[in-house]
């Protein structure tokens, strides 16, 4: 039931589902997602051969004092409207965080697009791994 998706199949796929979820039109999303998620990995679920929910992981450099790490935040998690309130969405978000914390991500934060998303998911969902390997998710 769940995949993680190549980032090309996952675009095309994702690019309807971007577009029904947020509304943008097509020739702005066929520009932006390409330039925007260059890099980094999607996951998803898919239902029927349709994508029904997914998110992109992007990475990127922290620096906190002498130290450098990859840490990734997942952006554009989305979920098509009838399949909303089923838990989809949290099955992309733990499936990601599964994956990323075996590949020794630091931190992986969620960031919603708007303050009514902000408000409907609380504090950020965020994985995170210490220097000394222990590890935890945070709700």
């Amino acid at each position: 039931m769940m995949e993680k998706f190549s980032e090309r199949s996952f675009n095309h796929s994702y690019a309807r589902l971007w577009q029904k979820v947020f509304g943008d039109p097509k020739p702005f999303v066929k520009m932006f997602l390409p330039r925007r998620f260059e890099r980094g990995e999607a996951f998803g679920v898919k239902l029927h051969h349709r994508l029904i929910a997914g998110t992109y992981c992007k990475p990127y450099l922290m620096k906190v004092g002498e130290e450098t790490a990859e840490v990734s935040y997942l952006c554009g998690l989305a979920t098509a409207g009838c399949y909303r309130r089923r838990g989809w969405a949290a099955k992309v978000v733990e499936e990601a965080l599964r994956t990323l914390k075996a590949e020794g991500r630091l931190l992986v934060t969620l960031i919603p697009s708007n303050e009514r998303n902000r408000r409907y998911y609380g504090n950020h969902r965020i994985y995170r791994q210490d220097r000394h390997g222990k590890t935890g998710i945070q709700q």
